[in-house]
Order: C-alpha cells, then structure tokens, then sequence
C-alpha cells in the first residue's frame, strides 16, 4: 500500500502562490492538492535554482489563519522568513510531506526585501 501512496503523493503538488515582503521579513503562501494532513518544507537559496537538502525550515505547519499584513494578505497555509536581510535577493520551493513522504518542490518564487530611499538631510548637505 505504500508504494500506491507514493504514486498518489507524486501527482499532488505544492503550488507556490507568491513571496510577498513584509515589514519582519518575507512571507509565503501555498497552496497543497493533495490529501491527509501535511507539514511542509521550506527551501531558501540565494541564486536561482540552488535550494538543496536540508530544508531551511523543516515541518512547518502553515498556521491556522492567513498571514495579514496592513491591506495585504497572504492565503494560508503562509509562512514568514524572519531572517531575511535587507538587500539580498531569495528563492524559494516549498514541498508536502505526508507519512514521511516529500512530495516534489513548488514552482519557484523570489522576493527580496528593498533597501530604505536614502533621507537627504538639508543640515548636513554641502553647499
């Protein structure tokens, strides 16, 4: 019985629905088709295409409620990157696991969070 779990857990799939910037990081929201109940698996890298083993968070359970934002909000499951820093660019696959089975990445999505526009201070300006 396991192996037709296997066959049914590959067509489910992980759809990655965007990467949103926030004010404490990066926040994900997803979307799982498949059945049975779910944790998933949060890949982070900075250059395209390079999330590999191990996940950078592990068995996150995607809350209970969608992640808000001010106006924005972002469907659950989500998921906040705290650790994002300021000017770097990420890239993200997120996958199901279910019986101790991972299903195949999401589509990839990158977000970075912008550098603040510099203040002018008319003071300290030279003339």
């Amino acid at each position: 019985m396991k192996r037709a779990f296997c066959i049914l857990l590959a067509l489910a799939t992980v759809a990655l629905l965007g990467a949103q910037t926030i004010t404490h990081g990066i926040a994900l929201g997803w979307t799982w088709s498949g059945t049975g109940a779910a944790t998933y698996n949060i890949y982070r890298a900075t250059v395209a295409g390079a999330e590999a083993q191990p996940p950078y968070a592990a068995g996150v359970t995607g809350g209970t409620g969608p992640c808000v934002e001010g106006a924005a909000s972002i469907p659950n499951p989500c998921w906040t990157d705290p650790a994002a820093v300021v000017g770097t660019e990420y890239f993200y696959t997120v996958t199901a696991v279910v019986g101790g089975i991972e299903s195949v990445p999401s589509a990839e999505v990158h977000a970075q969070i912008a550098l603040p526009n510099p203040v002018t201070n008319p003071q300290t300006a030279i003339h």
